[in-house]
């Protein structure tokens, strides 16, 4: 994922990186299910050094997300609770995890019954998550 920062100077967006991580909080989970190439906006505090190319900070307290460039139209939702969120991205990276031996059966079934008691469908749902740009 490529990190655009708006550079106080210019007010210009300029890049500033292509490896960021910000967990995956309630503010985050209240957009829905992301898809790959989609475009989302968010404020955060930058602590570290000058912006650059090779060397990006921490974004620190990311805030007000928003999706600026959305790819669908029906988007399906994404649980509040930490743990079933946890089955979630479990689910949707299935293979990787397997592979690392990171993935717990018993936490994903648990969102399923998530997504069958709020009536969503999770094949369609994982399907959505995992679909390419």
């Amino acid at each position: 994922s490529n990190i655009y920062c708006r550079a106080p100077t210019t007010g210009l967006f300029e890049f500033a990186g292509n490896d960021a991580k910000i967990s995956y909080t309630k503010s985050i989970a209240g957009l829905g299910q992301l898809i790959s190439g989609e475009v989302i906006e968010f404020k955060a505090r930058y602590v570290g050094g000058a912006i650059s190319y090779s060397s990006l900070g921490q974004l620190m307290n990311p805030s007000k997300f928003r999706i600026v460039k959305p790819l669908i139209k029906q988007r399906y939702p994404v649980p509040y609770s930490e743990y079933l969120r946890v089955g979630y991205v479990m689910e949707v990276n299935r293979d990787k995890l397997l592979n690392l031996n990171m993935y717990d059966q018993e936490i994903v079934d648990q969102y399923d019954d998530w997504c069958d008691t709020n009536v969503y469908k999770k094949n369609s749902a994982a399907d959505q998550s995992n679909a390419k740009s």
